[in-house]
C-alpha cells in the first residue's frame, strides 16, 4: 500500500496502512493512497467500564449481572458459553469476527472459568493476543489497554 504523489515534478513512494481511497490536496500535490479493509480504521475503545464487583458490571453507565462480551463498538450482554465454565472457540465467534487485536478474559471472581486449548489455538490462529485473569483484574487491564490497542472483553462476572 503506497502513497504516491501525482501532480508533482518528482515521484515519492511512502508506505501507509488505513482503509479505503483516500485523496487530499496540499496545495501543490495530490496524494492517493489505496488501503486494505480488513481493519477499517479501528484506533481505540468507545467502552470504558466503570466498575465490577461480584456478578454485576458497569460499562459506560450501563449496569450488567450476567456475564458479557465487550466489543470495540458495543457490548453482547448475557453471553452464555457452550459449557458453563469452559471457553470454546465457539463461545468467542463474535470477537473472532471482530478481530481485535487483544481479548481480555475475565475468568471470574475466583478464577473458575477456563480457557480450553481449542480457544487458545483459535485466537492464535486469528492473530489475537490473550489475556486471561479474574474478572476484577481483567476489567483494570482492559480499561489500561483499549488507550492504545484495539480491546475486546470476555467477562464472567461471577464465580
Amino acid at each position: 500500500m503506497d502513497i504516491v504523489r501525482t501532480r508533482s515534478k518528482s515521484r515519492h513512494r511512502l508506505p501507509l496502512g488505513v482503509s479505503s481511497l483516500l485523496e487530499y490536496n496540499t496545495g501543490q500535490a495530490i496524494y492517493l493512497a489505496q488501503f486494505p479493509m480488513e481493519r477499517a480504521i479501528q484506533t481505540m475503545n468507545t467502552l470504558h467500564i466503570d466498575s465490577y464487583r461480584f456478578g454485576h458490571l458497569v460499562v459506560d453507565g450501563q449496569a450488567y449481572s450476567k456475564d458479557v462480551i465487550i466489543l470495540p463498538d458495543k457490548i453482547i450482554a448475557n453471553w452464555w458459553r457452550e459449557e458453563g465454565h469452559a471457553l470454546h472457540p465457539k463461545d468467542l465467534e463474535e470477537v473472532l469476527a471482530a478481530r481485535p487485536d487483544l481479548l481480555v478474559i475475565g475468568q471470574g471472581a475466583q478464577g473458575r472459568m477456563r480457557v480450553t486449548a481449542e480457544a487458545r489455538q483459535s485466537l492464535e490462529l486469528a492473530g489475537i493476543d490473550l489475556v486471561a485473569e479474574l474478572t476484577e483484574q481483567a476489567c483494570e487491564t482492559y480499561n489500561a489497554l483499549c488507550e492504545s490497542k484495539v480491546v475486546a472483553a470476555a467477562l464472567h462476572l461471577t464465580c
